[in-house]
């Protein structure tokens, strides 16, 4: 019985450290975040065939200065998570042996995700 109340022991504290690494708020919403909002821009990198471009750098600057910068996946996909007291957006594309894609005055709604389809051309 000592062993089972051990194991259970260990589970928990283990659980409960999870919880701590992950962020966990327990249900509360944070009060910055219901203040300012959140919202997502995502979208697909294609070529003008239509085929995924993966690993094309893939930048979100904001209107206060700040960027972010990712690479598309294997499925040419991309997704960042924004603020929007930060908004609107300018999202720039590149890849080797592309163009550059550039858009300006990207906005993002609150608890809304904003999906572009980015199509780069061959230089």
């Amino acid at each position: 019985m000592i062993r089972a109340e051990r194991a259970l022991a260990s589970s928990l504290i283990l659980i409960l450290a999870l919880a701590a690494i992950a962020g966990c708020t327990g249900g509360r919403d944070d009060d910055k975040t219901k203040k300012v909002g959140v919202g997502i821009i995502a979208g697909n990198v294609t070529d003008s065939a239509g085929e995924p471009l993966p690993g094309a750098a893939v930048t979100f600057a904001s209107s206060t200065g700040s960027n972010d910068t990712m690479f598309s996946n294997v499925k040419g996909w991309f997704q960042f998570d924004v603020s929007l007291k930060d908004g609107p957006f300018t999202g720039t594309v590149t890849m080797p042996d592309y163009k550059t894609w550039q858009k300006s005055d990207i906005v993002v709604e609150k608890d809304e995700m904003t999906i572009l389809e980015v199509v780069l051309v061959p230089e």
